[in-house]
């Protein structure tokens, strides 16, 4: 129960079946995971890391968690805490970009930048086409100076991701150096309508939808939000979740009805579309 109310950001209700469960057992490692991710939502890293790292204690094999654990230090700007726990990931999943790309910022953070590039045209070699790697390598490559290359890595991690930030932020950079005002200017617009929707799901994940998690317009804004960063698989998620709630919701059905259309299901399309065109 409490895992469901987490997907669906009903944090408050997640935390008490959570602390009900930690009550009668106080070590279960699926509970405190649990918890840390609540944590982690609730922007308390400091509480997540605390219960990683005791889920760790607990079973020191958990990769998924322990990955958890190093980038909450990392967040915290503990590289050195981080590295043995990204080493020994590395060590049992050596081509793992998920791996790889902490490591990279944990290299970085303690001021190994040599040996983070290394690492970066390592997984380039293997996978030239993973967004996260792009748009790390096209950051530095700005740092030192080739423009020219760095908005070639940050052009192609933009459009592989349209959603990640950081890679449109260092495009954006990278155009306003190489003077190219027109270019900048588009991708600082596309930054302040993705800023305006950090704000929002923002106030509607730790605000609104804790008052009212049934409302479904809450749940169509966050899908419509999720869409627009590129997050489609969530979007979609959230617009059934608004149907869930209220068969007849319109703007959902014509959401859906254009995405289905969009990706070559007519039949899915067409079923949308005529419940869009029926609801009041």
């Amino acid at each position: 129960m409490a895992s469901g109310l987490i997907r669906v950001y009903r944090l408050f209700e997640a935390d008490d079946r959570i602390k009900a469960w930690l009550t009668l057992r106080p070590d279960d490692r699926l509970a405190l995971l649990l918890q840390g991710q609540l944590f982690d939502l609730e922007s308390r890293s400091p509480d997540a890391v605390a219960n990683y790292r005791k889920v760790v204690e607990l079973d020191p094999e958990n990769e998924d968690v322990r990955l958890r654990l190093a980038a909450g230090l990392l967040q915290g700007h503990e590289g050195n805490d981080a590295l043995p726990h990204l080493e020994y990931l590395q060590k049992r999943r050596p081509d793992d970009p998920r791996v790889l790309m902490p490591l990279v910022q944990c290299r970085l953070l303690l001021g190994q930048t040599e040996e983070a590039k290394k690492i970066l045209d390592g997984v380039l070699a293997r996978q030239p086409h993973y967004p996260e790697v792009l748009a790390m390598r096209g950051k530095l490559a700005r740092q030192d100076g080739n423009l020219s290359e760095a908005e070639k890595w940050l052009r192609e991690a933009v459009a592989l991701d349209p959603g990640s930030y950081e890679a449109r932020y260092h495009l954006y950079l990278c155009l306003n150096d190489q003077g190219k005002e027109a270019e900048s200017k588009e991708q600082l617009a596309r930054l302040n309508v993705m800023d305006e929707d950090l704000k929002e799901i923002q106030e509607i994940i730790g605000g609104k939808m804790q008052q009212t998690p049934n409302d479904p317009e809450l749940h169509y804004k966050a899908g419509m939000i999720a869409l627009r960063s590129g997050a489609t698989e969530e979007g979609v998620r959230w617009l059934e979740s608004a149907l869930e709630l209220d068969p007849k919701y319109a703007p959902a059905h014509r959401t859906l009805a254009l995405y289905y259309q969009q990706i070559g299901d007519p039949g899915r399309a067409a079923h949308h579309s005529e419940l869009a065109q029926a609801a009041p």
